[in-house]
């Protein structure tokens, strides 16, 4: 009891390097935590919800066996230390995941408060921005909404997809092994990381590190040979096999209408037309904007500043609905 009394009071100083510590033992043994905090930050931002990042969380469908395993971790922490909030301990975790997974190290920043009376912490919710998201508007709407993510961390923050099948970023098959990797890890006690094909979730593109956070999907996405077309507007786009367009220089290139039933088969459409095989809808939309592809080509070529513009994003979305609340970096 006198411990916790210490702990409550002592706030930041004492509790903070405990957490952080108990929080790096956990997550360096399970990089199937790892793997889930770091696409539950970017999906934050995908959801668009109107609460405050961990309060509650919001998780995809896929993660939420995991995210209660960590659920678990966090309320053993919190029972140790009283002084800590439920959602400060979400954002401490997701903070230190991505640097296990060999990420940019991302500061903390503590006083976030907890209801009286919480709800289920954990809530699953769809993404109005998916790897099937073909609306380049609604991507800018999404994330430079109430997170204010610039282009290049919007770009940035969509690069949490490096980790996993890019197909199915995430993916039931990925999680599957990413917990495999765990338990073995937990057993030998030496970091795993177990591949799966593009084939193991769905038609997608494969990452050749899908277990390391760096910025082989933008090289990915880079690496294939493509040339702009003219099309009404202005813009940029990309022919299935990356020729120009017929027609004279500055002729508007109308589109022939879409017709698909399904997102699976729009999927596939835009994946046949792409000028890489296995390309989402959202991969082909990012590379068809003028603003985000840049970036793209970038951050595939210098890892140091895509990290940069990934540690700006993350932490807008860590602050998100926090900032009238006077929180301190730690």
């Amino acid at each position: 009891m006198g411990f916790r009394w210490l702990c409550a009071y002592l706030w930041p100083s004492t509790n903070g390097r405990v957490i952080v510590k108990r929080l790096q033992e956990e997550l360096w043994m399970r990089p199937h935590w790892c793997a889930a905090m770091t696409y539950t930050v970017a999906h934050h931002a995908m959801c668009d919800p109107r609460t405050p990042f961990g309060s509650p969380l919001v998780v995809s469908p896929e993660h939420e066996v995991t995210m209660r395993e960590v659920l678990k971790l966090l309320r053993e922490l919190q029972l140790d230390h009283p002084g800590t909030s439920l959602p400060d301990l979400w954002a401490a975790a997701a903070s230190y995941a991505v640097a296990h997974l060999g990420g940019p190290l991302m500061t903390m920043s503590w006083g976030r408060l907890e209801e009286e009376f919480p709800p289920d912490p954990i809530v699953v919710m769809a993404p109005k921005v998916s790897s099937l998201t073909d609306d380049v508007r609604t991507i800018k709407r999404t994330l430079g909404g109430r997170c204010e993510l610039a282009a290049d961390e919007m770009v940035a923050l969509l690069g949490h997809r490096t980790i996993g099948v890019h197909g199915g970023a995430h993916g039931a098959r990925q999680v599957a092994l990413m917990r495999e990797a765990s338990a073995e890890m937990i057993e030998t006690n030496k970091f795993v990381v177990k591949e799966a094909t593009p084939s193991d979730d769905e038609p997608g593109m494969g990452s050749s590190t899908p277990g390391v956070f760096d910025n082989d999907y933008f090289v990915s996405l880079e690496k294939d040979g493509w040339q702009p077309v003219v099309k009404t507007g202005g813009f940029f786009g990309l022919g299935g096999s990356g020729k120009r367009k017929a027609g004279n220089a500055g002729d508007a290139l109308p589109e022939p209408p879409i017709d698909c039933d399904s997102p699976e088969d729009l999927r596939l459409h835009l994946s046949e037309n792409a000028p890489c095989v296995g390309m989402q809808p959202l991969d082909v939309t990012m590379r068809k904007d003028l603003m985000l592809l840049p970036w793209i080509q970038k951050f595939a070529e210098n890892e140091v500043r895509f990290f940069n513009a990934y540690g700006r994003a993350a932490g807008k979305v860590l602050r998100c609905g926090w900032e009238g609340w006077n929180l301190r970096d730690g």
